[in-house]
């Protein structure tokens, strides 16, 4: 071999071969000592040394504040509390405490935010079920599901006043309606374009209530059963009507409140159930908000029925159910309405009283005089006997209960009950009503007695 070929790649000068067979060994076992952790024999691994940093003459040993277990490192100054390991994690997951601390902080926000924010959060849910319930038409639910609200001047939560003001007119409770607008609102906010829905409610009811009080001296005796002139009292109502609250402002009286009390007036003396039906037309087509629907709806579900009309009298009902279905006067009047076929249909009626129990409000059985009819339509005495008995217990009663209850009587032969019932009414300024006094004494059957047109028994 020549010099050149002699020459290692480094341009070195070659040496024997003894020597740089030594000069190898040495290298390789350098490089043993240099990366002990990366070699392995053989594939057995190198084995490892249990080394806790501290010797014999150690005088003073320091756990580490993280592991608590290897000792402090001293690389890092004389108080540095955490070992070498832990040192490594801590660059790697260098928000490994700083984290913990994080999620502490958070759960304890989170807890102080449930704590102070209780009353909202159990508002909220308040507010979700009396939406629900006035989507389903229940209005009276949805009153008492935010009646806590109803005094709470410094509640600020606009959901809440409006279906608490949306519940109490569809439920025809204008005067709550009105008294939560005073109590939610000055006379500046309700100026607001935002609150033009409350202000004109509130004037609606102001019309109302000062309406009812100008009329209520023109009706009073005669819906107390006394004698009146008809087309007097008709002319005295259709006065207010024409006459004004506030001149200056150009307020009128409601004129929805008067043709209504002229039904009333036409009912009491018979009129054409036609003519009744045109009248209370006339107050719906005036009831430019809907507001009122609660004075007309129910009569005009009932005259269908009278007039044969049994679509237009669901399409009432279907009505009042949309605005309150816990309202048993609907669910009267659309019985009514087939009381009054040519053959009466006791098992619509049954099916529409189970249905009002179904949405009665607080168990109402405000419904149980037209049950008590239609199982008197099905010769089911005992049944409408013991329906009324429960009804008249517990319920404040009016002259045509009374009446109903006594025909009850007569039919299952509880005379007793009977001469109660006349003696309660003659108390009162009141006559048994002529219809069941004709029953008592054989001039009217049972069946002519339902198919009076008057609707109330009496």
């Amino acid at each position: 071999m020549n010099e050149e070929e002699k020459r290692d790649f480094n341009g070195e000068e070659p040496k024997d071969d003894l020597a740089q067979e030594l000069e190898e060994i040495r290298s390789m076992f350098q490089r043993e000592l240099n990366n002990p952790a990366n070699d392995e024999a053989d594939g057995q691994p190198i084995q490892e040394i249990d080394y806790d940093g501290s010797s014999e003459e150690d005088e003073e040993y320091t756990a580490c504040e993280c592991c608590n277990e290897k000792p402090v490192s001293k690389n890092h100054g004389e108080d540095y509390p955490y070992c070498d390991d832990c040192r490594e994690l801590m660059k790697h997951y260098p928000l490994r405490k700083r984290g913990v601390v994080a999620i502490i902080a958070m759960i304890l926000i989170f807890g102080l935010t449930v704590f102070y924010g209780m009353d909202n959060f159990e508002k909220t849910i308040d507010v979700l079920d009396a939406k629900i319930l006035a989507d389903e038409g229940k209005a009276l639910s949805a009153i008492s599901e935010l009646y806590g609200y109803m005094s709470d001047k410094d509640n600020d939560s606009a959901k809440i006043t409006e279906l608490l003001v949306d519940s109490f007119c569809n439920a025809g409770y204008l005067s709550d309606a009105y008294q939560y607008i005073q109590n939610s609102f000055t006379a500046g906010e309700l100026e607001k374009p935002s609150n033009k829905k409350y202000k004109e409610i509130a004037e609606i009811t102001e019309r109302f209530i000062a309406t009812q009080q100008a009329t209520e001296g023109i009706v009073y005796s005669a819906f107390r059963g006394a004698d009146f002139d008809y087309d007097k009292l008709v002319a005295e109502l259709d006065a207010i009507a024409e006459s004004y609250i506030d001149e200056e402002k150009g307020i009128k009286h409601e004129s929805i409140l008067t043709d209504y009390y002229k039904y009333e007036l036409m009912k009491i003396k018979d009129k054409d159930a036609k003519d009744q039906f045109d009248m209370l037309r006339a107050a719906e087509a005036g009831d430019e908000t809907g507001i009122y629907h609660w004075i007309y709806l129910a009569p005009l579900c009932e005259l269908s029925g009278i007039l044969g009309e049994t679509e237009l009298a669901e399409e009432y009902f279907n009505r009042m159910m949309e605005k309150n279905s816990e309202d048993m006067l609907a669910y009267k009047a659309y019985a009514n309405s087939f009381r009054y076929l040519e053959t009466p249909d006791a098992d619509a009626m049954i099916e529409i009283c189970e249905k009002a129990e179904e949405n009665a409000y607080n168990g109402d059985k405000s419904y149980y005089p037209i049950l008590a009819i239609a199982y008197l339509i099905k010769e089911q005495g005992s049944l409408a006997y013991d329906t009324m008995q429960q009804y008249m217990s517990t319920y404040r009663y009016s002259v045509s209960d009374c009446n109903l209850y006594a025909l009850c009587a007569l039919y299952c032969g509880q005379t007793e009950t009977y001469e109660t019932m006349k003696a309660t009414l003659e108390g009162s300024g009141y006559a048994m009503g002529e219809t069941v006094e004709m029953y008592k004494n054989g001039e009217m059957s049972l069946a002519e007695v339902i198919a009076d047109k008057r609707g109330d028994i009496g």
